[in-house]
Order: structure tokens, then sequence, then C-alpha cells
């Protein structure tokens, strides 16, 4: 079972390899974790540039990234497009490409 805290700890080692490891990350301003929260699957962590995190002035803030989910179970982390996010289909969509589960008979 993988903590709150464990679940932050895995997204901010994501956020800090990928602005080191690629290009298009390194030009974005710095970006540090805003909130988590629990869902049934693991922990949804949302992120944010930390000039929005310390100011909240929305100029600063990063727009079109989705959360990610930290899985409960094995500390995986899975990017959610926002569109994706805010469509709330991601649920089902993570337990078919991820988990495996069939498609709910409609």
């Amino acid at each position: 079972m993988v903590t709150k805290e464990r679940a932050v700890e895995l997204v901010e080692a994501l956020l800090s390899r990928e602005r080191q490891e690629s290009p298009w990350m390194a030009r974005l301003p710095e970006a540090a974790v805003l909130d988590v929260k629990e869902h049934a699957l693991g922990w949804l962590v949302t992120w944010q540039s930390v000039e929005y995190i310390r100011s909240r002035d929305i100029k600063k803030m990063l727009v079109g990234s989705g959360p990610y989910l930290v899985d409960r179970q094995d500390g995986s982390i899975h990017h959610i497009p926002v569109t994706t996010y805010v469509g709330e289909s991601w649920e089902e969509l993570y337990l078919q490409l991820v988990r495996g589960a069939d498609r709910p008979i409609r």
C-alpha cells in the first residue's frame, strides 16, 4: 500500500527527473506538488508551477496538464491528460489499459 506521503515523494522525484531529462520540461517554470486527493485507485496528485503555488497569481499557472495517479497497489505513476480527467472517463480507461479490466457491457 502506498501512503499519501510516498505518493508525493514519487511525483516530486518524477517532476525533478523530467525537468533534468526533457528539453521541453526544462523550458517550463519549476513545478511542484500542489494538492493530493485520495481516490479508490490511489492518489491523485496535482502539480503546478512553484511561482503559482507561492503567489496564487493565475498568470503564473501552468495550463493544459492533468494530474498524476499514483497507483495505491504498486506505486506506479500514470499521467492523466487534463481533457480525459475533466471528461471523467479516465477511471475506466485506467482500469482497461493498466489493470487489464474487461470493458463494461453497455
